[in-house]
């Protein structure tokens, strides 16, 4: 959680310095362009998506990407939970993240990520906001005290 939090406060910011691929840019989210790609679960990609402030994918260009979709869902054993003609989802829960397979809004690619519990997103956020470089110090006088 603290290092979606983190993302949230570098994109309020503007501070990330990747390319804007705003032609992928889903539902009103982001998307960036990186060099070079990253892989998540087999799938390599240089579009990254932020779909609100705590859903983050992987956009994957495919010929077919309902059977690669179903193919994925398979391998991380994740569950139907959308399976339209429009699109299809496929997901699994583990603690405060969803795991994502899932359909986008070209017939050309699917998505792959996960999705946090924005109220978890949220409480991290005021925490991070709480780190003052004083707290921070002192909460390291302490950890070091109680060490010693």
């Amino acid at each position: 959680m603290q290092e979606v939090a983190r993302f949230n406060e570098l994109v309020d910011r503007q501070a990330l310095d990747f390319s804007t691929a705003e032609k992928f840019a889903p539902w009103g989210g982001t998307a960036w362009t990186i060099e070079p790609s990253i892989s998540m679960e087999g799938l390599h990609s240089d579009v990254v998506l932020m779909i609100d402030r705590a859903s983050f994918y992987l956009r994957s260009v495919s010929n077919n990407p309902k059977a690669d979709i179903r193919q994925v869902a398979q391998r991380l054993q994740l569950s139907k939970a959308l399976d339209e003609a429009g699109g299809l989802d496929y997901v699994k829960k583990d603690g405060d993240k969803t795991v994502h397979a899932m359909s986008s809004e070209d017939s050309d690619a699917y998505l792959l990520g996960c999705s946090y519990d924005m109220a978890a997103v949220q409480r991290a956020r005021k925490a991070m906001a709480n780190e003052t470089p004083e707290r921070i110090e002192r909460k390291a006088r302490i950890q070091k005290a109680l060490s010693d």
